[in-house]
C-alpha cells in the first residue's frame, strides 16, 4: 500500500516518487506529484531553498490485515448498496468504489 512521508530535503534521494507537488514561496508549482527525483533536480530545489518534500513509499502490509480491511470495505459497501438493486451499473460502480479504497490507508 502506498504511503506519504514528509522528508527534509537532505534526506530525499535520487528515485524517490513525489506524492505532492513542490512550490515556491509564492505558491508555483517547481515540480509536480508523480515526478521521480533526480540529482539535478535535487540540487534545483536546495537553490530554491525548498525545505522538504513529501514522496511516497510502498508500506509492506501483513496479508491477514489487508484481507481484514479489504472484507471490512466489502461490507460496508454492501451495506451502503443495499438498496440499490444488482443492475450492472450498480455492480461496477461498487466495484470501482471497492477497487479505489482497498489501496487508501
Amino acid at each position: 500500500m502506498k504511503q506519504k512521508r514528509e522528508l527534509p530535503l537532505a534526506e530525499a534521494v535520487p528515485g524517490m516518487i513525489l506524492a505532492e507537488n513542490v512550490s515556491d514561496a509564492q505558491g508555483r508549482v517547481l515540480v509536480p506529484l508523480g515526478a521521480e527525483l533526480n540529482a539535478g533536480l535535487l540540487a534545483a530545489l536546495v537553490r530554491r531553498e525548498v525545505l522538504a518534500v513529501v514522496v511516497e513509499y510502498e508500506l509492506e502490509e501483513d496479508p491477514a490485515e489487508r484481507e481484514a480491511r479489504h472484507a471490512r470495505i466489502a461490507a460496508e459497501l454492501e451495506q451502503r448498496f443495499k438498496l440499490a438493486g444488482e443492475g450492472l451499473e450498480t455492480q461496477l460502480l461498487r466495484q470501482t468504489l471497492f477497487e479505489f479504497l482497498k489501496d487508501q490507508p
